[in-house]
């Protein structure tokens, strides 16, 4: 899915309501207008004109409403006149005129205000909110929306409470607010559900949708939500909105790769929008098609729809619409190798999203742009390209963009024979991408197991139960027993003796029952740390691993004997390194559970600094970072020699990350007759005092994004005191912000 589609989908879906019945709504008023006159006269043309809104006729509701506006001023109604200022506020909008929108608004809100007219106030500051946000102001629309909130709050009117809360919706979706959107949505939801509105509904069902497919990738939430509408609208036998239901279900479908299915879906929006009168959606429904034949790389029928929506867009004055099919036209001609009008095509949709200063699309139109320079062998103006989207992307969270200016600029650095960086952003590239595929999968993983070791608990708990209950029973009979048996004389001493039992019987199965609980706590926390030390440990040498062989596969017809060799070995190298790591982890679990102990040895630790070192010297050169090793020779450590490596490797690379360029990072030790202290110190960003308590603690892990946006899980040091402890020793850590930190590790001194 084009990322330009993403954000775009959601305003259509709140722009339209029903107007099935609104032609002959229209004949029925054009008969009631010709006998009306006065202030009837102007309710009747706002309300044609309204009814010639639904049906998509812009210019003649809008000389309706321009009529009905002058016959107030002259009969001086004014409420006549400000519903006409509203309307015609709205319709501007609609027009694509923001700035004669905001015009009407500001007149309106200026004689509400003079007449006390306080519902008609809060529809102007609607009208002002929503010219203001396309105008590109969208901080002062979210502040209109919220006054006109508050006056339809104390007016208690349900229905437009929940059509404000829509509307902000749609504004913080461009505002990349994704909580602030997901809860406007769902509260204006809440509404229609209590007011039983279930077109309303539908819509928003819809605008959910678009959201998780298109935007959070949560293609469940969205097919789901899109079935949802599709049941409302088809219940209402309204094709119009059926339509929007089959894009949000094809999108999900095209994201995951199935075009085909996506295009049968496109394909009944489209039998449907032929039928219709509404151009808004025919116009993007033609560009979803456009889009999904683009990436079947039939990119003759991909113009062909994509010409068909602009003119439909230009027709309408619709800019937004303009710029987004400008930009995949582009990509079309980009892929025939027509790098001048892709460049022209992308250029076009640049200026009117950076005009609106829409990061969101801009980081994809710069990566698209620096894509043309890549093609041109200007690899300098080309970086400066994928930087900017990088920046952006960052900045708007659009992962999607970001994972396609990781790859391009690793590319670009590659052909400057700078090996070094382009390995990096490579790396960026496929942590990127390994999210956005895997997040769903790894939290459905995570849901189904959660659920397996709750229930897996809950039968161990029950049975306890059940051994507790046939106790009670078994001595309640022996206790009628014995007082049959026994004579009154021995009936005190029997009755302690029972209680005694019962009470001893309770105590067990209540401390079996915990031991049960902490003990199946203890399996799902170790099964937890594992996966997230696999996670931690492999990810990123299997993703670089996974990137090298992307290249290798794509590139290897282009590439000369000498980079293959390179290649190669650079792959050999990352795989090696890999088993390693991974026989490590698996030693790890294994001492987790009991089944191997640690492998002590007397080593020297001076070489595992080195060795450490050269692993890590690549980064530490790409911030140009000072590393300076102290340590004497011959300063011996009695311990697992692995673990160590692992600790020492995961301190150090931990000072790369938090120590900005041109910084220093130095190893050194102290000896006693109680311990030998290893320290690592770097003078890097340092650690907030109220995150130093929990440093090493599992169940309040703490990750923080490095100073050049380095990504982590927050378990290295976690790890890094495990395999510490289990050799005996203790780690320690001081820091101050903006100074540096220091982590020392200590272990008994021995003399062997």
């Amino acid at each position: 899915m084009n990322f330009f589609q993403t954000k775009y989908l959601i305003p259509f879906l709140l722009l339209i309501s029903s107007g099935l019945l609104a032609q002959s709504r229209i004949d029925s008023l054009k008969n009631l207008l010709d006998e009306a006159k006065g202030e009837r006269s102007v309710d009747l043309q706002i309300e044609l004109a309204d009814a010639y809104r639904h049906i998509d006729s812009s210019m003649k509701s809008f000389s309706y409403y321009k009529e009905a506006l002058k016959v107030s001023d002259k009969i001086n109604y004014t409420k006549g006149k400000i519903e006409a200022l509203n309307r015609l506020a709205s319709s501007s909008v609609k027009l694509g005129k923001a700035s004669e929108a905001l015009s009407y608004s500001i007149q309106a809100i200026t004689l509400a205000d003079e007449n006390k007219q306080v519902k008609l106030k809060a529809d102007a500051l609607r009208a002002f909110a929503n010219a203001s946000f396309k105008l590109g102001e969208k901080d002062t629309a979210i502040v209109k929306f919220k006054e006109a909130l508050s006056i339809y709050s104390e007016l208690k009117d349900s229905l437009k409470i929940g059509t404000v809360l829509s509307e902000m919706g749609e504004v913080y979706t461009y505002l990349n607010d994704t909580p602030q959107m997901i809860d406007s949505y769902n509260k204006s939801l809440e509404i229609y559900k209590n007011l039983g509105n279930k077109e309303k509904m539908g819509l928003i069902y819809l605008s959910l949708g678009s959201v998780y497919s298109n935007m959070l990738g949560e293609y469940r939430k969205a097919i789901e939500y899109g079935f949802n509408a599709l049941e409302i609208f088809d219940d209402l036998g309204d094709d119009l909105h059926k339509t929007y239901c089959y894009l949000i279900i094809g999108s999900a479908h095209e994201y995951l790769g199935n075009l085909d299915k996506a295009l049968e879906q496109y394909q009944k929006s489209f039998e449907i929008c032929k039928k219709g009168n509404n151009n808004y959606l025919l116009a993007n429904v033609q560009n979803y098609i456009g889009e999904v034949y683009n990436k079947k790389h039939d990119i003759k029928s991909a113009l062909n729809y994509y010409s068909k929506s602009l003119n439909l867009y230009s027709e309408l004055h619709n800019q937004e619409g303009i710029a987004v099919v400008e930009n995949n036209i582009g990509e079309c001609y980009y892929k025939l190798g027509k790098l001048d009008k892709a460049l022209n095509h992308y250029q076009k949709s640049f200026d009117y999203f950076n005009k609106r200063n829409e990061k969101f699309q801009l980081s994809e139109l710069l990566v698209n742009i620096g894509n043309v320079h890549y093609k041109r062998k200007d690899y300098n103006s080309a970086i400066n390209s994928f930087e900017r989207a990088i920046a952006y992307a960052k900045e708007t969270n659009a992962l999607e963009s970001l994972k396609k200016a990781y790859k391009a600029i690793s590319h670009a650095y590659k052909e400057m024979q700078l090996p070094e960086r382009a390995l990096s952003y490579l790396e960026s590239y496929v942590e990127v991408k390994d999210s956005l595929l895997n997040l769903e999968n790894l939290a459905m993983i995570a849901e189904y197991d959660a659920k397996y070791e709750a229930a897996q608990k809950e039968k161990k708990i029950a049975l306890l139960k059940k051994g507790q209950e046939f106790a009670a029973i078994n001595s309640r009979l022996q206790k009628t027993l014995i007082f049959l048996l026994i004579a009154i004389s021995i009936l005190l001493i029997t009755t302690l003796v029972i209680y005694y039992r019962k009470y001893r019987q309770k105590n067990i199965m209540n401390q079996k029952l915990a031991e049960s609980e902490t003990h199946l706590q203890k399996l799902n926390f170790t099964k937890d740390k594992f996966f997230s030390i696999i996670a931690h440990d492999l990810r990123g040498p299997l993703g670089t691993l996974s990137g090298l062989t992307e290249i290798l596969d794509e590139d290897a017809k282009e590439m000369d004997k000498e980079s293959i060799v390179e290649l190669s070995q650079d792959i050999h190298k990352i795989a090696k390194n890999t088993i390693n790591l991974l026989n490590n982890l698996l030693a790890w679990s294994s001492v987790q559970v009991g089944k191997v102990e640690t492998s002590k040895e007397n080593f020297d630790i001076k070489p595992i600094i080195e060795g450490n070192y050269e692993i890590l010297k690549a980064n530490l050169e790409q911030k140009n970072i000072s590393f300076v090793n102290n340590i004497s020779d011959s300063v011996f450590v009695y311990a697992d020699r692995n673990m160590i490596s692992s600790v020492i490797r995961n301190l150090i690379h931990n000072a790369i990350k938090f120590t900005h360029k041109n910084g220093s990072i130095t190893t050194y030790h102290k000896q006693n007759n109680e311990h030998i202290a290893i320290s690592i110190s770097d003078t890097g960003v340092g650690i907030p005092e109220e995150n130093l308590e929990n440093l090493f603690e599992i169940g309040s892990k703490i990750s923080t994004y490095g100073t050049e946006n380095e990504m982590g899980t927050g378990l290295g040091l976690i790890l890094s005191k495990e395999f510490i402890e289990k050799n005996n020793g203790s780690i320690e850590v001081i820091s101050q912000i903006g100074i540096g930190t220091t982590f020392t590790i200590k272990f008994p001194y021995t003399k062997n």
